[in-house]
């Protein structure tokens, strides 16, 4: 929609900051393909984007920002092979649901929905743009309240709403959602906000949860050094989002599409945190996406409301 608003203009010199941030790959080839014929009918364009398949699609040079210059870049196929070797077996459910159903008036967003998570796996969920996605996870996280079903987490029950939940069923249960930017308090300092979870959730101490807050996130590659959201890239505050959540220690943890603007090397360095994570605590992990970069125990689609696997 952004895309097309800007082209009725008609513009000489178009620049698209990670324009395929949150597409499907059919979507994202669409739009590869419209952006070519922009190119050759002579519209300058500049792209900003870690997508190394957007940046193999297209016509003209490419270049890499570093340290403050750009350099040439050659693009080659096999730059962001992803990780296919597989996860441990899965072990006994921790999150099990049953007949979850979404509603918007008459029409069924999700319909009878059941999905069992292992302690221990990473399960891809997948989908066209629109599919419904985000209406899940928000549905499990008890942001949006479901019509119909249940979400236990470890055979507990949780409350359909997230506000109705305990300080032990909000620990058990994170969701990183799409937007981190919106997710953040643009007046405080990020690494007070990601050690507020152990602090709210766990009950750990301020400097302790400052401490583990500073690893994760070192080990996220993000130096946060006291900035506020305002002061980072929206890759960096992606992987602040995942470590504000990986402090509650959680049995469960959706990511809702947390790659999108990462380059092939964060995106590296995420799943081994990711990995080691669901190791160590046996959480659950649902990575909402349409990056292949994760080695998934199960990949899963979601097509008009229901589960189904590819």
């Amino acid at each position: 929609m952004a895309l097309a608003t800007t082209l009725v203009t008609r513009p000489e010199v178009l620049v698209l900051d990670e324009p395929t941030s949150g597409l499907d790959p059919a979507s994202g080839a669409a739009l590869a393909a419209r952006l070519t014929e922009l190119s050759l009918a002579g519209t300058a364009l500049l792209i900003l984007t870690h997508d190394l398949t957007l940046a193999r699609a297209l016509p003209g040079d490419v270049a890499e920002l570093r340290d403050r210059r750009l350099v040439p870049c050659e693009i080659e196929s096999g730059q962001d092979t992803p990780d296919k070797s597989p996860s441990p077996s899965p072990a006994s459910p921790v999150l099990v649901v049953r007949g979850l159903t979404v509603r918007a008036g008459r029409t069924a967003l999700i319909e009878d929905l059941d999905l069992e998570l292992a302690a221990g796996s990473l399960t891809t969920l997948t989908g066209v743009s629109g599919a419904g996605k985000t209406t899940l996870a928000r549905a499990l996280a008890g942001l949006t309240p479901p019509s119909a079903g249940t979400v236990e987490v470890d055979g507990v029950r949780l409350h359909r709403q997230a506000r109705r939940r305990g300080h032990a069923q909000l620990r058990a249960f994170q969701y990183v959602h799409q937007d981190s930017r919106a997710s953040f308090d643009e007046f405080r300092g990020v690494l007070d906000q990601v050690a507020d979870t152990a602090c709210l959730l766990r009950g750990a101490g301020r400097s302790a949860s400052r401490l583990e807050a500073s690893e994760v996130l070192r080990a996220l590659g993000v130096d946060q050094s006291g900035h506020r959201p305002g002061q980072l890239s929206g890759g960096q505050l992606q992987r602040c989002a995942v470590a504000r959540a990986l402090l509650a220690h959680p049995r469960v943890l959706i990511c809702d599409e947390v790659t999108s603007a990462l380059d092939a090397a964060n995106r590296a360095r995420l799943r081994e945190v990711l990995t080691a994570a669901t190791k160590r605590h046996g959480t659950a992990l649902l990575m909402i996406s349409h990056d292949d970069a994760f080695a998934a125990d199960r990949v899963l689609a979601l097509t008009e409301g229901r589960l189904t696997e590819p």
